[in-house]
């Protein structure tokens, strides 16, 4: 039955995403269905015929079924009877991944995009032979899993799971992993795993690590495209794992339910590599709720539980218990959810009126909130570690009203970003107050949006404006021969926007040097290129290694204007306009600004 309970956990799981949002309408309530098609080709451009193409949804839209197709001898591929809404495209064939972007940011899809083109790549594949004992052993049906660290660029992966699908060891001891996208990982062996129905005689042992050691001390492998690398092997030694158990305290009845209790998981999270080593979800025994892990290897942990109500969309959680498991079970824990704060608002879409649009030869153009994207940004560091805080909250998609919950809010100072699939619109400005009660005074909130301890926000307006514009350029490599990690940025010349940080615009800049930023809203900006070491954190000494913008901070702000002032490289970015062939040199805060002007205003 051990082995049943996380699957059905998962089952839940993934019910509850399709629960937890309203079927989105179109901004004119429109239910037509439409296509996005494409095709997929290899490393050399080269078409592959028989793959798996697949969508999904960024927040499941219930009167939308997941479609997929395979693609003809061309390549070529098309993916039917899709409602409003952002998707990302997977692609599956044997051997191969899909081809990661230099930017590392997720590319999503709409409805009506054609052309769509998916490069796979050969994914790597490590092999090794596990032996044991003094006569070297095969092992024989040892469960052995991947650790994903991070990709070749050193930029760590964004979901905090610990695992992967099991491989097995054959009569020879020998595993294969493979279909490995390029990047570093760790390999494990034994112990069990929450995404597994099979049942193993390791499970209950605690897990090592290449070449044979605990998670302290393993040795990481770097993998890159269509490589096979040999020799991976590991010395098994069995010791039995630790176990964990406890209770959950929880006020509100209806978390007690037959309904919501195997939605109620506990995660156990290795406090050195910040990874979910295991979770488990609640059981019910004498109107107590209990959790117990197996199989728990020495170390320092870090536990706590959480549940999501998919009706209201309470999030609750436990404070996080810190654990060293040495030599020894460890029973007796009690972990108590609490409600936590959340984020409550509206997005509001101010069009431009017909004269204007005539003026610029334009129509309006339509904005379903199924195609928003809401990310939330805590910009506060944390006093020490907590992993039931999310650095960055995203993929919240309003409902068909425009109205959207942000849950899992903890103290601090938060910045929203919208990702907005047509290119038309712009995030125009953030307020707080009745927006239909004009003698109100409404709260300008676009230098962020502070949560207390224990408070909410409510009332929140997130105002997107038609007429944004684009700019898309190339960094000026002149006699370097080899790029560093580029941030371009955008910073508003009026005065009056110095601390209006929706005005400031950041973009990686791809390894050829190009760089592309939308979304932009009209008006005048300088235009500077950074290393990424100057651009990527907002404090030196914050543990986050999501990037975050450096606008963000009110002294670094101050050196990024004084920068570009000096530097003087000015757009101007109009009503829908494409402002293309920027050519930008690389610039450095660290020292005094010395860079002559290279270009005035642009037309």
């Amino acid at each position: 039955m051990r082995k049943l309970l996380p699957i059905l956990i998962i089952f839940l799981f993934t019910i509850a995403g399709l629960i937890t949002v309203q079927a989105q309408e179109s901004d004119d309530k429109s239910t037509l269905k439409g296509i996005i098609n494409g095709r997929i080709v290899d490393g050399n451009g080269q078409p592959m015929n028989n793959v798996m193409v697949s969508t999904k949804a960024v927040v499941q839209i219930i009167d939308s079924a997941p479609v997929s197709t395979t693609t003809d001898e061309q390549g070529h591929f098309q993916l039917d009877g899709l409602t409003a809404g952002n998707y990302t495209i997977n692609a599956s064939f044997p051997g191969y991944v899909i081809e990661s972007k230099p930017s590392n940011k997720e590319t999503y899809y709409r409805v009506g995009d054609n052309n769509v083109e998916i490069t796979m790549i050969k994914g790597g594949a490590i092999n090794g032979i596990i032996t044991a004992g003094s006569n070297n052993e095969p092992v024989i049906g040892l469960p052995v899993t991947y650790v994903y660290l991070k990709d070749l660029d050193g930029k760590v992966r964004k979901d905090k799971n610990y695992f992967s699908q099991r491989a097995y060891t054959d009569d020879r001891g020998i595993y294969r992993l493979y279909g490995l996208r390029p990047g570093e990982y760790l390999v494990r062996v034994g112990g069990s795993s929450p995404y597994s129905i099979v049942a193993t005689a390791f499970d209950d042992n605690q897990q090592l690590y290449y070449p044979g050691t605990p998670r302290a001390q393993a040795k990481s492998i770097t993998v890159h495209s269509g490589e096979e690398i040999n020799g991976i092997d590991i010395r098994y030694r069995k010791a039995a794992g630790y176990q964990i158990t406890g209770t959950i305290n929880a006020d509100d009845k209806k978390l007690k339910t037959d309904e919501n209790v195997y939605s109620i998981r506990t995660n156990l999270v290795d406090s050195d590599s910040k990874l979910i080593a295991d979770f488990s979800q609640a059981t019910i025994k004498n109107d107590k709720l209990e959790f117990k892990f197996f199989g728990v290897a020495s170390g320092n942990y870090d536990l706590y539980a959480e549940f999501i109500d998919t009706n209201t969309k309470e999030h609750f959680l436990s404070l996080v218990k810190h654990l060293q498991i040495k030599n020894t079970d460890v029973s007796g824990i009690t972990l108590t959810l609490n409600r936590v704060a959340a984020i409550n608002g509206q997005v509001i879409r101010k069009k431009l009126d017909e004269k204007q649009l005539q003026q610029l030869n334009k129509t309006s153009s339509k904005l379903p909130y199924a195609e928003i994207i809401i990310k939330a940004q805590n910009s506060v560091t944390p006093k020490e570690y907590n992993p039931s805080s999310p650095e960055l909250i995203d993929d919240i998609v309003p409902d068909s009203k425009g109205n959207f919950t942000i849950d899992n809010v903890h103290a601090g100072l938060y910045f929203l970003s919208l990702y907005l699939s047509n290119k038309n619109w712009y995030l125009d400005a953030i307020t707080q107050g009745d927006e239909s009660k004009p003698q109100q005074q409404i709260e300008q909130l676009n230098k962020g949006i502070t949560v207390k301890d224990g408070n909410g926000v409510t009332k929140l307006n997130v105002k997107v404006a038609e007429g944004a514009g684009k700019i898309q350029g190339q960094i000026n490599k002149e006699n370097n021969k080899s790029l560093p990690p580029l941030t371009v940025h955008l910073i508003p010349i009026d005065k009056e926007l110095v601390d209006n940080l929706l005005r400031y615009y950041q973009t990686d800049v791809d390894a050829s040097g190009n760089f592309l930023l939308e979304n932009i809203a009209p008006g005048k900006y300088w235009a500077i290129a950074l290393p990424h070491e100057i651009s990527a954190k907002a404090d030196e000494k914050n543990i986050s290694t999501l990037e975050t913008n450096v606008a963000w901070n009110d002294t670094k702000r101050s050196a990024l204007r004084r920068t570009a002032e000096t530097a003087n490289y000015a757009i101007e970015v109009k009503f829908f306009e494409t402002v293309d062939n920027v050519k930008l040199a690389i610039s450095n805060i660290k020292k005094e600004p010395s860079v002559k002007s290279q270009k005035s205003l642009k037309k």
